[in-house]
């Protein structure tokens, strides 16, 4: 016996992936190999570089969903998406209930919750540009690390 709303809720997100994965267009030039040139890096191009890089992207690269399913690299972002998300996404399901545990008003969690989604949709194009500046490792350990030191918080606190 599942609520209609999560019912609802579950069709909508199960659409919208649907309609994601029908209109996904591949760009029309991605089965082209970049020229050396066009790699090389702007502020290399009237010196050489002596820094490693990572070889040009070939038309090998370009995966189809079931080529894909069976890669490692599938199954480890896979993994990394999952596991790092599930803290979260606990969190969204039980502030409320923790929150009432701890005697805050309904209208305080309320205002948190809302505050909390502002600051999640807000803070994407900040965490876009320090990807592109420390790049995606990076920017994953950081986050992983707060993760791992919110749910130390989370576990002192219900104690």
């Amino acid at each position: 016996r599942v609520p209609f709303m999560l019912r609802l809720l579950s069709l909508c997100w199960f659409l919208n992936g649907l309609a994601a994965i029908v209109i996904l267009k591949l760009p029309p030039n991605l089965h082209r190999t970049p020229t050396y040139e066009e790699f090389r890096p702007r502020s290399s191009q009237s010196t050489p570089s002596t820094s490693v890089q990572s070889p040009p992207m070939n038309s090998n690269q370009c995966l189809s969903l079931l080529e894909a399913f069976r890669t490692p690299t599938f199954y480890q972002m896979t993994a990394m998406v999952y596991l790092s998300i599930c803290l979260p996404y606990f969190v969204i399901d039980v502030y409320k209930t923790i929150g009432e545990n701890l005697n805050y008003s309904d209208d305080f969690l309320t205002i948190v919750g809302s505050f909390a989604l502002f600051l999640n949709g807000g803070c994407r194009p900040f965490w876009g540009m320090v990807q592109d500046k420390y790049g995606f490792k990076m920017v994953y350990r950081v986050l992983l690390a707060l993760q791992v030191v919110m749910s130390l918080v989370y576990r002192v606190l219900l104690a």
